[in-house]
């Protein structure tokens, strides 16, 4: 097939792009990935209480609290079911494309 300059797929290195096998991961990359992103979901849920509690004390201090606690976990419930709802399309994507191969 002709790239659009008019060159051959070949000599841009796309011919056999989806041939091409992925390199294999090593155990200490994949116990890496796996405590990385282990460390950001604990992060992001220790940051969302860390809110909750910070809302508390701001409310009980006796200040004018603009988002009530409520309002909070709902928006927190919402981003997790969007976040939940990407993740699970995402990997029916990938077992869609896997399929395709």
């Amino acid at each position: 097939p002709k790239a659009p300059d008019g060159a051959d797929a070949a000599e841009n290195g796309t011919a056999n792009e989806e041939e091409a096998e992925k390199p294999q991961k090593s155990k200490v990359r994949i116990a890496w990935e796996f405590l990385h992103k282990l460390s950001g979901e604990a992060l992001l849920g220790c940051s969302m209480f860390q809110i909750y509690k910070g809302l508390q004390l701001y409310e009980a201090r006796g200040y004018p609290v603009f988002i009530s606690t409520t309002a909070y976990w709902a928006w927190v419930g919402s981003f997790l079911g969007v976040a939940f709802l990407v993740a699970i399309g995402h990997k029916f994507l990938a077992k869609k494309k896997d399929g395709e191969k």
